[in-house]
């Protein structure tokens, strides 16, 4: 009586349309109807085997109400679908039935090379979050390689028993709790040789400082903020919100009931998914987009609705990655999505307890399920929140990330709630809530030590934070600690010579130079500007460096040192034409500093040039100015 796909059936060869639910007494008492996924549109063709059983229905559905319901075209289009669907149900029928009339030898060889493909997708999740991506693309490769070595009757090149033999035994040693640094760098040595990539450029090299580094080892779903200091270095992509490698069963013991394992089965989309990562890594966000999106259409097997959680993964992947281009729409589109799958598949757990989803459901293994699939949800939820965010919807934003921390409020020590209190931060910030900011990046600190460790980068974003926000109210001395702690672990974590160490030094120098501390301001911003030219080479920098430089001759000047304030300006001079062009209002601006110093430098050569090359510029732009006149013997 709940199934619309049951009418669709029973109507025989027809297209079945509902064109509004609520309006349709056969459906508007539906649970499909009042419940999510909250159905206002449905439109289904039978399948008919050539038999003449009614096999299902190839339907659409949506929570939209369509008036016009649907057009001659369309109607063919799903009579075709339908067609083509049932014409895919005989052949693979006909597959299946040879596959069981084949021989238990290649039955056994069948299941051993499926052995083989969930072995090398879980060896190239490891690699992956060793940071050998080269070879974990390679892993993943030969995975989906040895699945397609299944579909055919008399395959060749199968891997030979030795190197599934040995694969399965690296896999055993890397994912004991036990194996050591010795042994994982054994193990990489012999898959990297295995699997043609030694040698190779790899994206980590240290495998002592992986563990700060690989994805999976970060709190996933902080809102991205652009830094003012980031030089001529290229801007890293966010860590993606579902960054963790999908895992395969490969034995009986596997609980394919944990946070990211899948059957054996459906090992393929999980591939999948993994290499969407990878390449994503490797900055190719289209390759990643189609890697994703072709892992959620492989999980579809049953109704569109059927919750998944490599659709899960897939969706908010693919959002996150068109958020990243200010794709608002197409993001909030996947999101809706994931949240209607994953809300239909929460109120399942739940509906033995009456809905009453504030405590843990009864039944068995009910609330350990709860828990990783409120997880997932809860991720989706601050993904939704980013798109109201970089919507400046900052109410919006505000709400979803209370609502994430509702969904996990018997998971209070899950990186997710970490996120939510630095998203909430984020968003005070921009509101003007400087305290309330404050509250909550200790809060998100006090978490994300828990969780990351006290020495990760995303601790060192945060203190960076919490001391810029202190400077900005007025606070100079507080601002201090959490800033120097910053440096701190950014200098442990990326090597003196980078851009963020040269962020936190160029910060720490102007709010010394605001407590009147001249030396060591100036000597802070001179250390950072020395890494942007170490790191920039013979490029040239950044405006956001030229400012800092125009902050550095300022104290020049302010400490009598004249020549050197000249040097500094006419350096932010050649950097802002780069930028806006000779003819700017601010290069005029910085014409008419150089001249002045150059006159109490006694340069009334200089003087002349500088305020000669000011006022062609204000000329030329038709604005307006005084000529001050000097009497001075000069």
């Amino acid at each position: 009586n709940v199934a619309f796909c049951a009418h669709t059936i029973l109507n025989k060869r027809e297209v079945m349309a509902v064109k509004d639910t609520w309006e349709d007494e056969r459906f508007r008492e539906n649970k499909l109807v009042t419940h999510p996924p909250f159905l206002r549109f449905y439109a289904g063709a039978p399948l008919v085997s050539p038999e003449g059983y009614h096999l299902g229905t190839f339907c659409v559905e949506g929570p939209d109400p369509r008036p016009e319901g649907l057009t001659v075209e369309q109607t063919e289009k799903l009579s075709e679908f339908a067609a083509r669907t049932v014409e895919l149900l005989v052949k693979r029928r006909e597959k299946l039935g040879k596959k069981a009339t084949s021989s238990p030898e290649k039955a056994e060889a069948d299941e051993g090379l499926r052995h083989h493909a969930g072995v090398t997708t879980n060896l190239g999740g490891l690699m992956y979050n060793l940071g050998e991506y080269v070879t974990a693309m390679k892993l993943f490769q030969e995975s989906v390689q040895t699945l397609m070595l299944v579909e055919e009757e008399a395959p060749r090149h199968r891997p030979s028993p030795e190197r599934q033999e040995e694969m399965s035994q690296l896999l055993t040693i890397l994912g004991a709790e036990t194996n050591t640094l010795d042994s994982r760098k054994t193990c990489t040595a012999i898959l990297k040789k295995l699997v043609g990539t030694t040698g190779e450029t790899q994206s980590s090299h240290n495998l002592e400082e992986a563990h700060h580094s690989m994805p999976s080892s970060i709190i996933p779903g902080l809102y991205q903020q652009d830094s003012n200091l980031k030089g001529t270095e290229r801007r890293e992509l966010a860590g993606l919100i579902f960054s963790e490698p999908f895992r395969v069963t490969v034995n009986e013991e596997s609980d394919t009931d944990e946070h990211f394992i899948i059957p054996v089965p459906e090992g393929s989309k999980a591939t999948l998914f993994n290499m969407g990562m990878i390449h994503y890594h490797w900055g190719n966000t289209d390759a990643a987009m189609q890697f994703f999106d072709l892992a959620a259409s492989l999980s579809q097997r049953q109704s569109p609705l059927a919750f998944d959680p490599v659709i899960l993964g897939s969706r908010n992947n693919m959002a996150q990655i068109h958020l990243q281009f200010r794709r608002t729409n197409d993001a909030m589109e996947l999101l809706k999505d994931a949240l209607a799958r994953g809300n239909a598949a929460l109120a399942s757990v739940y509906a033995n307890d009456n809905g009453d989803w504030q405590h843990e459901p009864t039944g068995n293994g009910a609330a350990r399920r709860s828990r990783r699939l409120r997880r997932k949800l809860a991720r989706t939820v601050l993904n939704l929140g980013h798109v109201h965010f970089i919507n400046c919807e900052y109410d919006a934003a505000m709400a979803a990330c209370h609502d994430a921390l509702r969904l996990l409020h018997t998971n209070k020590e899950d990186a997710e709630v970490a996120a939510a209190y630095h998203n909430i931060a984020v968003i005070h910030y921009h509101k003007g809530n400087k305290t309330e900011s404050l509250a909550c990046l200790d809060q998100f600190v006090e978490h994300a030590k828990r969780i990351v460790g006290p020495d990760h980068l995303q601790i060192a974003e945060a203190m960076h934070r919490k001391g810029e926000i202190l400077y900005e109210m007025g606070h100079l001395y507080d601002s201090m600690k959490p800033l120097n702690e910053g440096l701190r672990i950014r200098r442990l974590r990326l090597g003196k010579n980078h851009t963020s160490v040269a962020e936190s030094l160029c910060l720490i120098g102007k709010v010394l130079v605001s407590r009147e501390e001249y030396d060591f301001g100036l000597n802070a911003y001179l250390e950072g500007i020395s890494v942007h030219r170490s790191i920039a080479g013979s490029d040239p920098l950044s405006f956001d460096v030229a400012q800092n430089l125009l902050d550095i001759g300022r104290v020049f000047q302010i400490q009598g040192n004249l020549r050197e304030a000249i040097k500094t300006y006419e350096e932010v001079i050649d950097l802002t034409k780069k930028v806006f062009g000779e003819n700017h209002p601010f290069v005029s601006r910085l014409h008419n500093i150089v001249g002045n110093l150059c006159l109490e430098e006694g340069d009334i050569d200089g003087s002349m040039k500088s305020f000669d090359a000011a006022v062609r510029i204000l000329t030329k732009n038709k604005i307006p100015f005084n000529l001050n006149v000097v009497q001075d013997p000069l």
